[in-house]
């Protein structure tokens, strides 16, 4: 059974990890090219250099950031060795090993800080929250999904109108996914979009 050694997540900048657990190296900052933090395992020996063994969990990871919670890819990194290919095999050949081998990753969907707040209008912001929680919603197993990607749907054309509209239209929608939910992910993706929602209707105040 393969052990998870290494791992990364989408972020907005500005975003660096602060905290890193033994045995692991935190990857290079983030930047605008590869807007994404990560660690790693340090080499092989001893129990703590080994990675996360299926099934289990490791503390430790933290990072900080200004940006709000949204849907992002969160991959993952096992101890798949791929043998060495001969440089002059044909481009056919080496196209069908690499199908053969598969993903040397898992990617799934997280949380972490990816909306950006800015200092543009309230709207900006809301439209930003609209766009990345829109399908992860829709893919969901949320309560009432279709009525709150409805609510949020309705924020956009609320929004340029003004803002006692966009604050009904704003606890609205979190009224919606405040609903205990049955399922983790459901719970974590419900629980981000009201953080988020409730920044920008604290924006408008």
């Amino acid at each position: 059974m393969q052990r998870l050694r290494g791992c990364i997540v989408e972020v907005s900048l500005p975003t660096k990890a602060v905290a890193t657990p033994k045995g692991w190296e935190p990857a290079r900052d983030p930047t605008r090219v590869v807007p994404r933090v990560g660690w790693f395992v340090l080499g092989a020996s001893g129990p703590e250099q080994t990675g996360i063994r299926a099934g289990s969990e490791a503390s430790g990871f933290q990072i900080s950031s200004p940006a709000l919670p949204g849907v992002v890819e969160f991959r993952c990194r096992g101890q798949v060795q791929r043998a060495e290919e001969p440089d002059d095999l044909p481009e056919g050949i080496q196209e069908q090993l690499g199908q053969l081998a598969g993903l040397d990753y898992l990617a799934v969907p997280a949380m972490g800080p990816i909306v950006p707040i800015g200092d543009g209008s309230v709207f900006a912001l809301v439209s930003r929250i609209v766009r990345n929680y829109r399908r992860p919603l829709q893919a969901s197993n949320v309560v009432d999904k279709v009525a709150v990607v409805q609510a949020l749907d309705a924020l956009l054309t609320k929004a340029p109108k003004d803002n006692e509209t966009l604050r009904e239209g704003i606890r609205a929608a979190m009224g919606l996914v405040a609903r205990p939910q049955d399922d983790a992910w459901s719970s974590e993706l419900s629980r981000g979009l009201q953080l988020a929602l409730d920044r920008a209707l604290r924006r408008l105040q």
